[in-house]
């Protein structure tokens, strides 16, 4: 039986953000990145994903809707893959990104649990789980071969690993602020205490 807080976290399986988030040319660059970075993970280093009987087929999916672009770099002598997002997989993320977003606005309510509550969202999302479907079935046809059985199983990881870089931005995101908030106290602030008081009031 669940216990309150994941009850608390339960989320409406029925929301759906009013337009799908449309980014700044830098900020869409990097979201592709992300993006490329989430099924380049899931092709080749996450371990869970590459221990599951429908990898193989898992790998083939992915990659029918995306591309790998090797790039070899003669000065060094190394050869990186970076894998380029389709754009049937890219807009199925914004929709994904558009809902998070969406959930985020609850992060008043929710405080220090607010990742783990859009977790719980992203999961259970009717609307995002069709449109995952439709991205599936897309890849199907392309390849003219089953459905893999374990759909879920995929979703969830596309899910986790996005969840990843989210807390990795937020904790990115909070060790500037904290060093920001460093910098006032020990150079902004006057050295004669009645003006640093008068300073941190305003």
């Amino acid at each position: 039986m669940p216990n309150s807080l994941q009850i608390h976290l339960s989320a409406d399986p029925h929301l759906i953000p009013e337009k799908t988030i449309v980014l700044e040319p830098a900020e869409a660059s990097k979201f592709s990145y992300i993006v490329g970075w989430i099924i380049y993970k899931l092709t080749k280093s996450d371990n869970i994903t590459k221990s599951h009987s429908e990898f193989e087929a898992i790998n083939i999916y992915l990659m029918i809707l995306n591309s790998e672009q090797v790039v070899y770099e003669e000065d060094i002598q190394s050869q990186t893959t970076n894998v380029i997002s389709g754009q049937e997989f890219l807009e199925f993320m914004y929709k994904m990104k558009s809902l998070v977003l969406l959930l985020f606005e609850k992060h008043k309510e929710f405080g220090p649990n607010i990742l783990q509550y859009i977790h719980n969202s992203l999961l259970c999302n009717i609307s995002l789980l069709e449109a995952f479907n439709t991205l599936l079935n897309i890849s199907s046809q392309m390849l003219s071969m089953n459905k893999l059985k374990d759909t879920n199983f995929l979703y969830e990881r596309i899910v986790s690993i996005y969840m990843r870089t989210m807390r990795k931005d937020i904790q990115h995101s909070t060790k500037i602020e904290n060093n920001k908030h460093t910098l006032m106290k020990k150079s902004n602030i006057p050295t004669n205490p009645t003006l640093g008081l008068v300073q941190l009031q305003i």
